[in-house]
């Protein structure tokens, strides 16, 4: 007995060592095969919607993942044992992913996820199928609706989206629904996902090229978004990323259209969407110019630099080009109406529309309530227009590290998740805009002012 108490104290255990973006990316995709198929097993997903991955299917499979992550996630603060990998050597043992293990670059969006976790793993099991089902864009079956379930899925899609940005998921996307078609014996089905062409900007002392045309002998152009890994951190911005200095000499720096009367080209014959196409593009430079936050971005993640700045234009022009009947008011002073577009892009349209009435009522709403603050001489809060572009410049889980007392703080006042889900149906038509031919006949020409305004 006295030999034992004088045994030294075991030596204290070693702290997990820090994952690669590598070891984190190929585990998500390994989670993210298993919910597919879960999701499929309950019908949430068919077969069709996973050969041909259409609609939201970019978004709604991270999502699902993230949300059976967030099942298995039993401790406290959430981790997960990441599935061991399996290379020359053999086997690999389990990983650890916590806040401490995680890539610095992964931070926020395991901040955002990890908040998640306790009040996805407190539903009950009907609510927790609830909210999977809001996740593929399904209504929920209970009545009524659990009031938390609308905010935890737009947080859980808000990652899902910037999860969707990166170029390691999009090049492995199609692999990956493949296995599920496979694993339910569907071998008749074949996933037709292709990721969408990465942007590869010319060299400064040669001319752009015009775009070639998509064809299966030639490769596609590359577009912006969006070779991320590895990324820099986003900068963290104390102030709202809409503080507005005087216009700068941007405006006049986007490339004249070189462009028919008609505003069509081989790659946009639609001179209507050619029109929609100068629009944003015309707000794109706007953003640019009244947006400093933007300048520092493009230093440290050009990538996300030129992915937030669409989303900004695009919520500048549901603001300020679009009215409450539908007519998008164009650069060219020509009213442009949903049944003038050719069907293919009307969804694109009608999206458009529906974030414009949306994003509206915010900034009235915002404007109501800042006159009863003034008239009782309290503190004005922070605008939720203000906290929506904070949001789409520095991306989900924005505003999750203030203080939660703080007027500024992205969570506290939005208990059904208003701004977030705004934010992720902004992201989705921006994900949705440069990947159409129509947006990449310019693409070349709009990141050549990007990488010139970061200068």
């Amino acid at each position: 007995m006295t030999a034992a108490a004088a045994a030294p104290p075991p030596p204290p255990a070693a702290s997990p060592p820090q994952l690669t973006e590598s070891q984190l990316t190929s585990a998500f995709h390994s989670f993210l095969k298993g919910a597919l198929s879960q999701a499929h097993a309950e019908r949430l997903l068919t077969d069709e919607m996973l050969a041909s991955a259409e609609g939201d299917l970019m978004v709604e499979g991270p999502a699902l993942c993230l949300f059976f992550a967030a099942l298995r996630a039993s401790t406290h603060p959430p981790s997960l044992l990441l599935p061991p990998t399996t290379t020359t050597s053999g086997s690999q043992p389990p990983l650890l992913l916590n806040l401490q293990t995680c890539p610095p670059a992964f931070h926020p969006l395991f901040r955002l996820w990890s908040s998640t976790v306790p009040p996805i793993r407190a539903l009950p099991p009907n609510y927790q199928h609830d909210l999977c089902r809001l996740l593929c864009d399904l209504d929920p079956l209970s009545s009524p609706v659990r009031e938390s379930l609308p905010r935890l899925a737009g947080e859980l899609r808000a990652v899902a989206i910037e999860i969707s940005q990166r170029r390691t998921f999009q090049e492995r996307y199609g692999g990956d629904l493949q296995a599920v078609l496979d694993r339910a014996g569907s071998g008749r089905q074949r996933a037709t996902w292709e990721a969408p062409p990465e942007y590869e900007p010319a060299p400064r002392e040669k001319a752009l090229p015009p775009v070639p045309p998509q064809s299966q002998t030639t490769p596609p152009p590359r577009s912006a978004r969006l070779s991320v890994p590895p990324s820099p951190l986003r900068p963290s911005s104390p102030s709202s990323p809409n503080t507005y200095r005087a216009p700068s000499p941007l405006r006049a720096q986007f490339p004249p259209s070189p462009l028919t009367p008609t505003l069509s080209t081989p790659h946009t014959p639609d001179p209507v969407l050619a029109l929609i196409r100068e629009t944003l593009y015309a707000a794109l430079a706007d953003v640019l110019s009244l947006t400093p936050a933007l300048h520092a971005l493009l230093h440290s993640d050009p990538a996300q630099a030129y992915f937030a700045s669409v989303s900004l234009a695009i919520l500048q022009v549901c603001l300020s080009q679009i009215s409450q009947d539908g007519e998008v008011r164009g650069v060219l002073g020509r009213a442009i109406r949903e049944e003038e577009v050719n069907l293919e892009y009307r969804p694109f349209m009608a999206q458009l529309v529906r974030i414009a009435l949306r994003a509206q009522l915010m900034s009235e709403e915002d404007d109501a309530r800042a006159v009863r603050y003034l008239a009782k001489d309290r503190p004005l809060p922070v605008p939720r227009l203000d906290r929506l572009r904070r949001q789409l410049l520095e991306g989900a889980g924005a505003g999750l590290e203030d203080d939660p007392g703080s007027p500024g703080h992205g969570r506290a006042s939005t208990p059904s998740g208003t701004v977030t889900a705004l934010a992720n149906r902004i992201n989705v038509v921006a994900l949705t805009w440069v990947r159409l031919p129509a947006f990449r006949d310019r693409q070349g020409e709009v990141f050549e002012v990007l990488r010139g305004a970061g200068r």
